[in-house]
């Protein structure tokens, strides 16, 4: 994921680290942090705006979400114009996120004039979210919502940039209606899908007095509007 400025590129990986990479004058990109952030995969990781500071926040299989601020004397923090004087210190975690009974599968930061709002997406069709009230106290996050959409789970969520609308999340996910025929001892039994990489639905959440109301649902591939 690269961060707002496109000068920085943060990556995931199945060992459980993270490495963040930064452009130099020249346009190389050179390797500046590696660092084990989970003990399982991580299969996510957000910049979230720079305007809140030098932060990222990871998911991983292992149900978690972790909030991660860069060190404030680190060179680069301080100035965009300079990345090959980063020094290797370590990120810090500020917050350890673990409400999730199951992976989380995607999290979005919300659009900076909202904010510092994060959206987590988790494989048992729940979103949550969460705020930090405080942004000089990045150990404090609040669950603002927690909302089941479906019970074969969330792949994706995006968050609408819209400034003029209330706040908007696209959620994808498996239409819970889809089943297949499964033969087990020559008895044939319908089976709900469980897989995520075949996403054929697509739901639209709003919220509205502090609660998300479902929008509109858009099953694929046929675009049916419910």
């Amino acid at each position: 994921t690269f961060d707002w400025y496109a000068k920085r590129l943060a990556v995931s990986s199945s060992d459980g680290k993270i490495k963040i990479y930064s452009k130099s004058a020249d346009g190389k990109w050179k390797n500046n942090y590696e660092f084990r952030a989970h003990d399982d995969i991580v299969n996510k990781v957000k910049w979230a705006h720079p305007d809140f500071g030098s932060i990222i926040a990871t998911s991983s299989y292992d149900k978690t979400v972790i909030i991660w601020e860069e060190p404030k004397n680190n060179p680069f923090f301080q100035s965009q114009d300079s990345p090959d004087q980063i020094e290797n210190k370590a990120w810090t975690i500020r917050a350890k996120l673990s409400d999730s009974k199951e992976v989380i599968e995607d999290i979005k930061f919300a659009p900076k004039s909202k904010g510092l709002l994060l959206a987590t997406a988790s494989s048992d069709g729940i979103f949550r979210i969460y705020e930090a009230p405080d942004i000089m106290n990045l150990g404090s996050w609040q669950i603002l919502s927690t909302n089941k959409v479906n019970s074969n789970g969330i792949s994706a969520l995006s968050w609408s940039q819209n400034n003029m609308h209330p706040l908007m999340l696209a959620i994808g996910c498996k239409d819970d209606s889809q089943t297949k025929k499964v033969s087990v001892n020559n008895k044939v039994f319908d089976e709900k899908y469980k897989s995520l990489h075949d996403d054929n639905l697509l739901m639209i959440y709003s919220e509205n007095k502090e609660e998300w109301k479902l929008l509109k649902y858009m099953t694929f591939p046929h675009l049916t509007e419910k």
